[in-house]
This record gives C-alpha cells, structure tokens and sequence, in this order.
C-alpha cells in the first residue's frame, strides 16, 4: 500500500482550489454572456499575468502530462500587472489553451503562454501552439459567430473572446507561420 506525500496533498488541493475558481468563473462568465448582444460589464481590476498563467496550467496539468504537451510560461517582466477583467481574460486564455490542445494531434506538442510590455505601453499576451497551424483560407473566419472546423464545435469560443477584447478596448489577432499558431491579444 503506497503512503499519500504531503507533495501529493499539496497538489491535489492546490488543483482543487484552481478548479473551484474556474468553476465559479465559468458561471459568472456564461451569466455574463448570456446573450451576444448584451454585453457585460467588466470588474477591472489589477491582477499578476504570471499567477494567471500558472493558474492555467494547474487547470490542464493532467491533459498536459497525459499528452505529452510541454507547457512554457514567460513573462517579462515576471511582475507583470494587468488592469482589466481577470475573470474574462483568464476565459479568453483558457479557451486559447483549449483550443490548442485540441490542435496538437501528436504527442510532445508544446503551448507557450507568452505576456510582455511592449515598447508603445501596451501589454501583449500571446498563447502559440505547435498544433500544424490554421489552413489559410479560415483565418479570415475563425471570429466571426457560429464558424468551427471542430465536429461538435459551436464556433462561439474565439467570437466571445474577440468581444471581451473589445469591452477591454483591445485586440486579438492570429497568426501562422509553419506549424505553429499565435494569437495576440493586446491590452
């Protein structure tokens, strides 16, 4: 009969405390998002961009691990603040992380959760996938409501994310080069 460490005590509730938070999120993101046309209004606040992203990656450990997915986290500096909704950001960031997982079909893929102050002022968040990259001719759609390449997918995930960047006055935009995709969202 194996022992339970303290370490493993110590991660499963630090895992249940993330899952607990996300779960009240979630809730008050789809109360918040009930209907497209009415959108919300937002709890600015500010909040560490390295705690939100290790935050993350407790939330997929498991799926990380069992996919053989390397997640890498920089943030420059690592004190990094951003005054905005943490709530919204962390569910665009998800739902990035999600997708991407989703993407990386083969094992030992890798998702890089990037975030710096750019030189203009501005905070850049950037979430790049190994997952083969979005074919050309759905970058100008994968915005827009109702559009999805995925099976059982609603096509609402990145046309709500663009809305919260919008609410936040920013941007998010997507690129390709080779097998890898970035999205950026500027602040």
């Amino acid at each position: 009969m194996e022992l339970v460490s303290l370490e493993n005590v110590n991660d499963a509730l630090t895992s249940a405390d993330v899952i607990e938070e996300r779960s009240k999120a979630l809730i008050a993101f789809v109360e918040k998002f009930k209907s497209l046309t009415n959108p919300p209004a937002l709890t600015i606040g500010t909040f560490s961009v390295e705690s939100c992203f290790q935050k993350i990656g407790t939330l997929y450990a498991k799926e990380f691990k069992k996919r053989a997915i390397q997640l890498h986290i920089a943030v420059t500096p690592p004190t990094l603040q951003l005054v905005a909704d943490e709530e919204l950001v962390e569910q665009v960031v998800i739902n990035l992380v999600k997708n991407s997982i989703e993407a990386i079909s083969s094992s030992k893929g890798f998702i890089r959760l990037a975030a710096a102050t750019r030189i203009d002022g501005k905070t850049a968040i950037q979430v790049t996938d190994s997952g083969g990259g979005i074919p050309p001719e759905y970058l100008d759609s994968i915005f827009v409501p109702s559009f999805t390449t995925k099976e059982n997918g609603m096509g609402i995930g990145l046309s709500l994310s663009k809305q919260i960047m919008q609410l936040h006055q920013g941007t998010i935009s997507v690129s390709c080069n080779g097998g890898t995709t970035t999205f950026e969202l500027i602040f």
